[in-house]
């Protein structure tokens, strides 16, 4: 008998020293991985590599410090955060500032407003831009100044 022809005694011999669990696991194996569930975990397993390689292959910036928006998020605090935050008012009842336009044109094309009102929305934009665009520091305004410009603003 030829070396390479091996008969039927011998194919079964390696799987009966393997034991009887073996001849039942590998049938089961190969009916589960036809459900569906096998294939929804083998889905689910794959997503998860590839969220993992994103994460670790992805760019990282050199800082872990949070990305400032404005300069009014860089000065965080006091009277500038607080004059904006009135301006904001100030656009929602009167309507928003054009492209391109300053706060001093935006007071100066309302329709509608006192005279009374106009000079103190006036004296509020100037008063804005000295504390907003001040670089010395100079520019630092109480918190009483603001809210009494902003009660004379409402009237």
């Amino acid at each position: 008998m030829p070396a390479a022809v091996s008969s039927p005694e011998e194919e079964t011999a390696p799987a009966d020293t393997a034991g009887p669990w073996a001849a039942e696991l590998l049938p089961a194996l190969a009916r589960a991985a036809d459900s569906p569930a096998v294939r929804g975990l083998a889905a689910l397993l794959a997503l998860l590599g590839a969220a993992w390689l994103l994460q670790r292959f992805r760019p990282r910036r050199a800082s872990k410090a949070p990305l400032r928006k404005s300069a009014a998020l860089r000065r965080g605090t006091g009277s500038t955060a607080l004059m904006e935050r009135l301006w904001l008012k100030v656009f929602r009842s009167h309507g928003r500032l054009a492209p391109q336009q300053t706060l001093r044109e935006y007071v100066a094309g309302l329709a509608g407003l006192d005279p009374r009102r106009r000079r103190a929305l006036e004296e509020f934009a100037a008063l804005y831009e000295e504390v907003r665009y001040d670089c010395s520091g100079a520019g630092i305004i109480g918190k009483g100044r603001i809210l009494e410009l902003w009660k004379r603003i409402e009237g």
